[in-house]
């Protein structure tokens, strides 16, 4: 079983950890949902995302073309990262 996370930072917030946060954020929560799997994508041009994905664990997978919100067709970098499970939430 797995979730997928995505972010997106304001550029004045950008480099003060506030992805890192949120990831890890997620995976606890993930963690404790008693899924297994954490997954997320971004473009090839985000060097940014990719740092903070491979930071926080993300291994990167395949790469594959998606459909846009915007209706065009662009190319994706899969990301994926084990979560092992821990006490369930209430």
């Amino acid at each position: 079983e797995a979730a997928e996370v995505g972010f997106w930072v304001h550029p004045d917030h950008r480099g003060r950890g506030v992805a890192h946060a949120s990831l890890s954020l997620a995976s606890t929560l993930i963690q404790r949902s008693g899924l297994t799997r954490l997954t997320a994508r971004t473009v090839p041009e985000n060097l940014g995302a990719q740092r903070v994905l491979e930071r926080a664990g993300f291994t990167r997978g395949a790469r594959a073309r998606s459909m846009a919100p915007s209706g065009e067709e662009v190319l994706l970098l899969h990301y994926s990262r084990e979560i092992r499970p821990s006490a369930p939430l209430p």
